[in-house]
């Protein structure tokens, strides 16, 4: 299928170099390859919301995805794809990265000494 993505790629423009009619493109090279993977009919742009529902899901950070998306800020991102991060297996998958960060800082710390170590020690 990774083959079939990318001749589709570089048919999205003409050899002349300029953009494609999207219709044109959806018609005589997404729908095919829709149903040569075998895979049901869905809009072009459906894919977009699946890639990034996706990327959400794996934990990826919602800064990235933004950039990825081509959004002009993290609140539009946010208003689309927030109901997204109510999912209580996101919900858990946060509190063990969280976990394993503080686990990680606790074991850390314990190594050496924090610059707050000597300052805040009370006089003796």
């Amino acid at each position: 299928m990774e083959r079939s993505f990318f001749k589709l790629r570089s048919r999205l423009s003409e050899p002349e170099g300029k953009a494609s009619c999207h219709n044109n493109v959806v018609k005589r090279y997404f729908k095919p390859a829709l149903a040569k993977a075998g895979l049901r009919d869905v809009s072009f742009h459906s894919m977009r919301h699946t890639n990034a529902s996706i990327r959400i899901s794996a934990g990826q950070n919602i800064k990235y995805i933004q950039s990825q998306l081509g959004h002009a800020s993290i609140k539009m991102t946010l208003d689309i794809y927030g109901h997204l991060f109510n999912d209580a297996d996101f919900n858990r998958k946060q509190v063990r990265l969280l976990e394993a960060s503080l686990g990680t800082a606790e074991v850390q710390m314990s190594k050496s000494r924090c610059w707050w170590q000597d300052r805040c020690r009370p006089e003796q």
